[in-house]
Order: C-alpha cells, then sequence, then structure tokens
C-alpha cells in the first residue's frame, strides 16, 4: 500500500481493495494474517514495520527538518485486543480517510499529533477495563472520560485535540468495524471550555520576550557571530580534521577486524569504540592546539575536546537564534534553511535582503519554496553556521540512504556519537544550549521584566507564567519566543502593519497575524505617553516650518517656480494681498490656529492638510486636477524619479510579455502627469513611446 501521508490523495483508491482484506482479517479474528501486513517500508521499498509489530517506523515518509517525530509505539496498551484496535485506527488515518474530508491526505505531523492524543485516551480505556474505544459512545462512560480529564488539569488547547482526535475517530467509523459516536452535540471547543474553564481568548500564548532581556540575550548572540565569522574557514578546516582523525582510527581497527587479526571484536562490540579511540593517529587536543595556536582563535576557542565542542554547539545555536529572531521564521522553516539560502534583491531602486527556505503550512506533500524578509546580519550567521556543519553534511551527501542525502542540506546538524552518522539537533539539544546562551547573556529576570512581560503578554496563563518566570531565574528562552517577539517588537515600533506581519509569518488570515502582534498595539500606547513640554516643542518645530515654506512662496523668491492649482492662488494673491498678510508672523497665526496647514506627499505638497484622505496619494497623476496640489522645484525631482521608473517597468513588462492594456494604462498615466512637471519645471526627459502603439486607445502623433 501506499502512504497517504507523503502521496497525493488520487491513491486512495488504489489503497482500498488491500485495504478491504485488511478489514475482512480483523473481523474474521485472522491475526496471523492481519500482523503479517506491511505498514511501512525503508528507502529502499522493503517491508520496515509489520502490522503486528510494537513500533512501527515512519523514518522513510518524514522530513526530519520539519518534525522529529518518526515512529509509533504501543506498547503503552498492554491489551492484544486494545492494541490492535489502536492500530486499525492509525492504519486507516495513514492509508485510507486521513482528513475530515474526503479523498485528502493527511500530514506525519498531524498523524503523530494524533497518535499521541489517541494513545492517552486509550489508557483510559484500559485502565477503566474497557474493550474498546466503542465504550465511550455510553454518556455513562464518556462522563466518567471528562473527569479524568479534570483530574490531569489539561490547557484548552490540549482538551480541544482530544475531542477533535474522537471526532476523527468517529468520522473514520464509517469505514471501520468500529461503531462510535461523541454523547454529545457540544462541538471540542464547548467541550474543552466547560472541562478546563478556559476560552480561546485566554489560552497560554508564546511569550514575547521583555525588551531589556532581548536585548542582552541578541546582543550577546551577535557578539559570538562578530567573534568568529572572520575565521568561519579556519573553524572548519579544524572541525574537518578532527574527523579525519577518527575516520584514520577507525580505518586501522576495520582493516584488522577484516584481516582476521581481531577475531574477537567486530563494530557491534562494546570494546569497538574504545579500540577506535586507541588507534587515532593524534589526540583532539593536539590537533586544536595545532590549529588555532599563533592565532587570533588561539584566546577564543579552548584546546580540550569536550569544552571546544560545547563552543562549536553554542556558536551554532547563536546563528539559529539570530536568524529566528531576525525573520520571524517556524522552527520547521528555520530547519530547512540552507547554504545557498541569504538572497539580495532589488526593487524600485532599494536593495532587499531575504532568506530563502521551505513553509509547510497546509502544504501538500513536500515543503513549497518562500521567502522572508531579513536583514544583511543575518548573511554571517548564515555563513557562520555553513561553515560549522559543512564537514557534517559532507558525511550525509555520499552516504546511500536518500533520506541523508536530504537532510545534508540542513545547517543545524550534530554528531555527538563519532561512529553513527550526523542527525538534525532535536529540540532538546537547543533548549540546553538556549539556556546556556541566556544564562551567559546574564538574562536574569526583574521585577521590572515581569511587569514588561505582562504588558506584551496579554493572553498569558498567568499561573503558569509564575511557574516559569521567577526572580531572579534565567529567562527560559524557547524558539518559538522568536517569533511572538518579532511580531510584537514590529507591532510596538511601528515597523510594520498585521498585512506585513501576515505576509512575513505565511499566516492564512489576518487575524492570526494580529493574535501573534496583541500586547505591541498596548506597549506603544505606554511609550506614547511622552513629556508634555517635549510635545509642544515638536509642535512649535512643524509650525516654523510650514510657515517658512508657504512665506518663501508668497515672498516670490520661487515666481514661475511653482505648479498646481494652488499655484495659481498663491500668484495671484501676491498682487492683491495686502502687505502685512504675507508677512512671516501673520502667516504663522494662521498655521498655529490651523487655517493654514500644509502636508508633504511623496510628489507633491496638499494645501488640505489632514482633512484630505490622500486616497490617491500612491498614484501622483491622480492628484494633479486637485485644488489643494501645489509642486515646487524640490518636488519636481521626485516626478523625475518617479518617470524614470515608471519607463522602466513598461519596457521590462512589455519585454518579458506580461503587459496588458490596463497595466499600461495605470502605468502611462503616470508618466504623462511626470512629463507635464519635468516640463513645466525645465527639466530635460526623453519623452515616453512604446514601439508599435498596441496598447495606445489612441494613436499618438509622434510627428
Amino acid at each position: 500500500m501506499i502512504p497517504l501521508l507523503e502521496l497525493p490523495s488520487n491513491i486512495i483508491q488504489e489503497n482500498n481493495s488491500e485495504f478491504n482484506t485488511v478489514l475482512e482479517s480483523f473481523v474474521a479474528g485472522n491475526f496471523n494474517d492481519l500482523d503479517k501486513t506491511v505498514v511501512t517500508k525503508n528507502y529502499k521499498g522493503s517491508p520496515k514495520s509489520y502490522f503486528g509489530d510494537e513500533e512501527w517506523d515512519f523514518s522513510a515518509y518524514v522530513d526530519r527538518r520539519v518534525t522529529y517525530k518518526y515512529k509509533m509505539m504501543f506498547a503503552k496498551v498492554t491489551s492484544d485486543e486494545l492494541a490492535r484496535e489502536l492500530k486499525l485506527i492509525c492504519f486507516t488515518w495513514v492509508y485510507v480517510a486521513g482528513h475530515a474530508r474526503k479523498n485528502a491526505f493527511i500530514k506525519p505531523s498531524t498523524l503523530f499529533a494524533r497518535y499521541t492524543k489517541i494513545s492517552s485516551i486509550y489508557k483510559f480505556i484500559e485502565d477503566r477495563g474497557l474493550h474498546s474505544i466503542q465504550a465511550l459512545s455510553s454518556p455513562i462512560v464518556f462522563n466518567e472520560f471528562c473527569e479524568y480529564i479534570k483530574i490531569f488539569k489539561y490547557q484548552y488547547g490540549q482538551i480541544a485535540h482530544l475531542f477533535s482526535v474522537l471526532n476523527h475517530v468517529s468520522r473514520a467509523s464509517s469505514i471501520l468495524p468500529i461503531h462510535f459516536d461523541l454523547p454529545t452535540k457540544k462541538g471540542s471547543y464547548q467541550l474543552a471550555k466547560m472541562l478546563s474553564g478556559n476560552d480561546t481568548s485566554k489560552k497560554n500564548q508564546f511569550y514575547a520576550i521583555p525588551p531589556r532581556l532581548m536585548e542582552k540575550i541578541y546582543k550577546y548572540c551577535f557578539s559570538i557571530i562578530e567573534s568568529y565569522h572572520l575565521y568561519k574557514e579556519e573553524i572548519h578546516e579544524l572541525l574537518h580534521d578532527l574527523r579525519q582523525n577518527y575516520v584514520h582510527g577507525k580505518e586501522i581497527v576495520d582493516a584488522k577486524i577484516q584481516a582476521g587479526t581481531w577475531q574477537w571484536l567486530d563494530e557491534k562490540s562494546s570494546d569497538y569504540r574504545i579500540e577506535v579511540n586507541k588507534h587515532k593517529p593524534s589526540l583532539y587536543a593536539d590537533i586544536i592546539n595545532s590549529h588555532i595556536e599563533g592565532t587570533d582563535l588561539e584566546n577564543l576557542m579552548s584546546t580540550d575536546s569536550r569544552r571546544f565542542q560545547g563552543q562549536i554547539v553554542e556558536i551554532q545555536t547563536a546563528c539559529f537564534i539570530i536568524c529566528g529572531a531576525l525573520t520571524g521564521m517556524r522552527r520547521s522553516e528555520l530547519y530547512c534553511l540552507h547554504s545557498n539560502s541569504f538572497k539580495q534583491k532589488e526593487l524600485y531602486g532599494r536593495k532587499y535582503y531575504v532568506l530563502e527556505s521551505e513553509q509547510h503550512k497546509m502544504t501538500q506533500g513536500r515543503g513549497v519554496r518562500a521567502e522572508w524578509v531579513t536583514t544583511k546580519r543575518t548573511k554571517d550567521a548564515l555563513e557562520l553556521a555553513e561553515a560549522i556543519s559543512r564537514h557534517l553534511r559532507m558525511q550525509l551527501v555520499i552516504d546511500d540512504d536518500p533520506m541523508s542525502v536530504q537532510n545534508s542540506s540542513c545547517l543545524w546538524l550534530g554528531q555527538s556519537k563519532k561512529s553513527r552518522k550526523p542527525l538534525i539537533r532535536l529540540d532538546g539539544s537547543m533548549r540546553i544550549y538556549f539556556h546556556r546562551i541566556a544564562h551567559k547573556a546574564n538574562a536574569y529576570i526583574t521585577e521590572e521584566d515581569l511587569d514588561e512581560f505582562r504588558l506584551l503578554n496579554p493572553n498569558r496563563e498567568p499561573a503558569k507564567a509564575d511557574q516559569k518566570l521567577i526572580v531572579g531565574k534565567i529567562w527560559p528562552l524557547t524558539a518559538h519566543q522568536l517569533r511572538r517577539t518579532f511580531a510584537v517588537f514590529a507591532k510596538r515600533h511601528e515597523l510594520c502593519h498585521d498585512g506585513a506581519i501576515k505576509q512575513q509569518f505565511k499566516h492564512l488570515d489576518l487575524p492570526t497575524a494580529e493574535w501573534y502582534g496583541e500586547g505591541g498595539l498596548t506597549a506603544k500606547a505606554k511609550a506614547l505617553l511622552i513629556d508634555t513640554e517635549l510635545k509642544i516643542f515638536l509642535d512649535e518645530a512643524v509650525q516654523e516650518s510650514t510657515t517658512q515654506k508657504i512665506y518663501d512662496w508668497y515672498k516670490g523668491h520661487e515666481t514661475g517656480q511653482l505648479m498646481g492649482h494652488m499655484a495659481g492662488s498663491i500668484n495671484k494673491n501676491r498682487i492683491t494681498l495686502n502687505k502685512k498678510y504675507k508677512s512671516w508672523d501673520i502667516i504663522y497665526e494662521h498655521v498655529r490656529e490651523g487655517r493654514l496647514s500644509l502636508v508633504g506627499t511623496l510628489h507633491s505638497y496638499c494645501m488640505a492638510g489632514y482633512e484630505c484622505q490622500m486616497h490617491k496619494v500612491s498614484s501622483p497623476s491622480n492628484c494633479m486636477n486637485c485644488e489643494n496640489q501645489l509642486i515646487d522645484k524640490e518636488q519636481a525631482k521626485n516626478w523625475e524619479k518617479r518617470h524614470d521608473w515608471a519607463c522602466e517597468k513598461v519596457l521590462e513588462m512589455d519585454n518579458s510579455g506580461v503587459l496588458t492594456a490596463s497595466i499600461y494604462s495605470h502605468f502611462i498615466t503616470q508618466i504623462r502627469a511626470a512629463e507635464k512637471v519635468l516640463h513645466r519645471f525645465k527639466i530635460p526627459f526623453v519623452k515616453f513611446y512604446l514601439e508599435g502603439g498596441l496598447y495606445e486607445q489612441i494613436p499618438i502623433d509622434q510627428s
């Protein structure tokens, strides 16, 4: 059978005939044949796990960069009858009815999440001496299950997932010899709210890091990268030589075993590792010392092999933190970064930096390539991580297992046991070094930090937060906090709006992006309570600047150098207005009282001030007929840039074949408006024509 968790949904029909055979064996009690059914295969296509096994291995179907879970273990359910039923449900999810929607496949991460929940449900069933999940269809047993859940004081989300899994079992029962329905009309979220005394608006959200602690942690990581980035190639050479030293020792021992000299030893012997270490040509400390002695690295790195390896993993973790902190990427997206992820792009004459990776949210099968806007600082972090992991990735590239070849692109590899091939670092390893980095960064919690934490995290679970966050203790850093902190920081300092966060975070809807940024606006509002004297000073500076601009226009220093409907009014008032009304003090009085206002746009001045909603500001030609528009020589330079950019874009789209009449109409109005301005201010330009006149509604006279 072909697993749905890897391939598209059109294979469901192909699986049905074999699945029916499995059902017949289950119903008939032919467990010998049932237990021999192949559940998973290895990368060569040979059987890996059978139905009767206590452990199902999905390693050939799972992208280890995305999820570190790849096994189902059924040993916790001691009853053969219950374990067999549990296996049949999981088997059905994998091969036939994974999703609630018909013909929809199931992702590995979803499969293992469901397996975790249904295992705990079957543990309850076994503890009660019941023989099938069908027993939960009874209102009495179901109420007992609800009381059982209360004992463990699960969070709202955990309980909702439990009942969601039961709903999936109920849907799958239509094709299974198991007749199960929840004896309640309440949905998963209603039941979760009832049993947890909580709801979605109060569920415990991932924490945003208080600014003082964030600065300490990020600053420490930046300092690590700055210290070691210059020596990244030297570090790679050192790590490569350390590996080769082990390989040489292994080759010597293997040669003796193969020649028959050592018949008492093989690779599975407990003494094998000891003999390899004895036959290494050099001591690790000597190799390290030979590389760093007399160099700048001598003061940065330890010659003790264990401490040295700890330093390397710490540097790698710091690179991981910076990549996450400056992009807001999910854990799975960070693990899909590769050596060429950093890209530089140019748009509208401005340079942008992005990280290229894969995102797996709502995707089928393999991840989808995507980009995250970042800063140039991530380039150094990525290059350093690439150099550290290069010797590990080289080992995976030449491995026979295609899964190893796929993992060879990952930058976050480790090899704690030299006799085994490199592995992607799991969350446990990351958490250990997160704590070490926070400790070295002196990120100890203070009362002020807790006050800031409460402000930035309105959706926290207070009791849970009080258990984790204690004054004087280290901040408990996690990978997802980097994502939340990015969103809150951006909202707090107006770096981008919710739509931009939605795009950056690859969210499916805007409310999710708003949810991630909650706490940022509250912090921003608090910060806006500035000194009254400073506010008065800023207001006066703006008023004086506006007055000086209008005064210069009325004095006539720019006669003939104004354009727009307001230009005519100013020229007329130069003649008709009494001189005293054109004095600086009188104009200042009008500005201060709000009778005169001036707002600069990207291309003109608007004399309507902020009463104008500026809906047309992104399309400058639409402002040309406005009675409040005014353009001076300074703003005319912006029109020149607009003209060059618009002409370039039209030609670019025409050459690539994507130009349409509607797109051309939008751009040509901007171009013609700009040409009028350039002509008025005597700025040299070349009138734009598109060869062939294909998109022109009225023929252009080029004579």
